[in-house]
């Protein structure tokens, strides 16, 4: 991810990787806080759609992959590390992806159902 290569140039590895590690802890919050909140498996098909509808094919297979964090049925039985992995410096911006998808969909808009 540029911003964090940035940041890692402008200050230090442990810098970079601080930010990087709280980004993921948050989306990954968020993510799991949607689907604890009752975010339905067709309420997930359907962020992962607008995703794809509304970002665009790259992104939305990039949070498709991701799709199995908020449950959405199809998706990959993988683990975050195996996401990861797959979707190197995408992977960040897919869950950012994906929580705009659940926002969207599910939050009618409203940032403020994310907990």
């Amino acid at each position: 991810m540029v911003g964090l290569e940035r940041l890692e140039e402008q200050t230090s590895s442990e810098a970079a990787g601080l930010a990087g590690a709280l980004t993921f802890g948050t989306l990954a919050g968020w993510l799991a806080g949607a689907r604890e909140a009752g975010l339905s498996p067709a309420q997930a098909k359907a962020a992962t759609a607008w995703v794809n509808e509304e970002l665009g094919t790259r992104a939305g297979g990039a949070a498709a992959k991701m799709s199995g964090m908020i449950g959405a049925p199809g998706a990959a039985e993988v683990t975050v590390a195996e996401v990861s992995e797959d979707l190197g410096d995408n992977f960040l911006p897919a869950m950012i992806w994906l929580t705009c998808g659940v926002v969207a969909v599910a939050g009618m808009g409203n940032t403020d159902w994310l907990k």
